[in-house]
């Protein structure tokens, strides 16, 4: 997760780094994900309670068709502007043996709360 600068060859660490998200499965069907198909997650910060910066780089799951415990951890919170007052959640689908999404990234959750 990290940006090379077009003046030079710095480099600078994305904000969206400090977010993991932590995926896990439990054992009820799910209405939304199905048997055998990968879902891919990424996150954006929401400042000011409605600007979102750009979208992180995804994290995935190969689905058994349960349904899917999300826990979202954050890290270095220090170094995130206190204009963030929450995260946005975004999911894609693929087939099990892509790499990446096969479609468009969709609005699925707002996690509230000021981050830095």
């Amino acid at each position: 997760l990290i940006n090379q600068s077009t003046a030079s060859n710095d480099f600078t660490a994305r904000l969206e780094s400090n977010v993991k998200l932590l995926m896990q499965e439990n054992s009820i069907a799910s209405s939304l994900h199905e048997n055998n198909k990968k879902y891919y997650y990424k996150v954006s910060f929401v400042y000011d309670g409605y600007q979102e910066s750009p979208l992180s780089d995804f994290t995935d799951i190969l689905s058994t068709g349960k349904q899917i415990q999300i826990t979202l951890e954050v890290h270095g919170s220090t170094n995130i502007s206190k204009r963030v007052t929450g995260v946005n959640l975004y999911m894609a689908e693929g087939s099990a043996n892509t790499t990446n999404a096969t479609g468009f990234y969709r609005y699925i959750h707002t996690f509230d709360g000021k981050l830095g």
